[in-house]
């Protein structure tokens, strides 16, 4: 998986992983603010998302692909 979330997280659902809705359940699931629009937006390349937002939509990434 990508260093970057937002090139893991289009390559992720590009091979049939998870949906956006559904990374961002995962990713609220943990703690996140922002909502599914802001993180499909981030996903896309808009930089919405910082810090500890970032560090959460990588760990809903990293808990969703062991899954």
């Amino acid at each position: 998986m990508s260093d970057d979330p937002r090139l893991a997280a289009r390559a992720f659902i590009e091979s049939g992983g998870p949906t956006i809705p559904q990374i961002w359940l995962k990713y609220w699931a943990l703690g996140g603010t922002a909502d599914v629009m802001e993180l499909d937006a981030f996903i896309h390349g808009i930089p919405l998302l910082r810090g500890l937002e970032v560090e959460l939509l990588t760990l809903a990434l990293k808990e969703l692909s062991t899954e």
